[in-house]
């Protein structure tokens, strides 16, 4: 019984998981193309600290990508209901100043937010020459 209950919640767990997966990307945009943000970085003891304004007139979600100096990207986590005009920090060590926004409206759930593999793939540099400051 045990084992057919386990066996079932796998197979739910797999259903939901793939119905995510087959959603949409949100939008993106990166370091020099993202003007429904302004994005401020300052740096501090190998530390870059990414000053995020939303200039949007709604309230967004975001999810913050940066790359590290071996080339790696890093979701830096989310913010949720950023309203219009606010602004929100973010900081990595020893990371370069490149970055990938990705952004819904908030609570919108036609969209999903990307894996850090599938952001790596995406704009990773060894396929795209992106990066690399």
């Amino acid at each position: 019984m045990q084992k057919t209950t386990l066996i079932l919640i796998l197979f739910i767990s797999s259903i939901f998981a793939v119905a995510q997966r087959d959603k949409p990307i949100a939008s993106s945009c990166t370091k020099g193309n993202c003007y429904k943000f302004t994005v401020e970085l300052r740096e501090y003891s190998n530390r870059i600290y990414y000053d995020i304004t939303n200039n949007t007139q709604d309230k967004k979600d975001i999810e913050l990508f940066i790359e590290d100096k071996d080339g790696k990207w890093w979701s830096q986590g989310y913010k949720n209901n950023f309203p219009a005009g606010e602004e929100t920090t973010f900081d990595r060590f020893n990371a370069t100043s490149n970055y990938v926004i990705f952004y819904k409206d908030a609570g919108d759930k036609t969209y999903r937010f990307p894996s850090e593999s599938e952001v790596q793939e995406k704009f990773g540099k060894k396929k795209y020459g992106y990066g690399n400051n």
